[in-house]
């Protein structure tokens, strides 16, 4: 795991200062940057990874559910 991308995530794009990452275990930063991501890409896109996610297991089939 690369220290220089959590604390990057961390700061400018969750909010928290380095010492506050730092007592931060990795299962709770790895928690709310999900969230993160969901709501990011639910206020931007109006979708989130679970539905991409979705999509790109079944674009090689050749029936949709």
């Amino acid at each position: 795991l690369d220290m220089d991308w959590v604390l990057f995530v961390g700061h400018c794009l969750l909010g928290f200062s380095q010492r506050e990452i730092g007592f931060m275990t990795l299962s709770k930063f790895l928690k709310l940057y999900k969230f993160y991501k969901n709501h990011h890409d639910f206020e931007t896109a109006r979708c989130l990874y679970s539905d991409l996610e979705k999509e790109q297991a079944h674009s090689g089939e050749w029936l949709s559910d």
